[in-house]
C-alpha cells in the first residue's frame, strides 16, 4: 500500500509542477521502492516506469510514466 501510494503521489506531483523537495515529504518510508528513487525519477535522474521494473507495480508504473510524458 506504501508504494502505490508513493507511486501516486509521484506522478500527481509531477503533474502538477510540484518541487522535488515537495516530493520528498510527500513520500512515505517504509515500503519495497525507496522514496530517493522516485524523486529521482522525478528529477529526470530515471524514469517511473524503472523504479517499479519487476514489481507487481510495473503496469501502474507504466501508466503512470504514460501520463507524464
Amino acid at each position: 500500500l506504501i508504494d502505490v501510494t508513493n507511486l501516486r503521489s509521484t506522478v500527481r506531483a509531477y503533474r502538477q509542477g510540484r518541487s522535488v523537495e515537495f516530493l520528498r515529504n510527500a513520500l512515505i518510508d517504509g515500503g519495497n521502492v525507496d522514496p530517493a528513487s522516485l524523486v529521482a525519477a522525478l528529477s529526470a535522474q530515471g524514469t517511473i516506469k524503472d523504479v517499479f521494473a519487476g514489481s507487481s507495480l510495473e503496469g501502474a508504473a507504466e501508466n503512470g510514466a504514460l501520463a507524464v510524458a
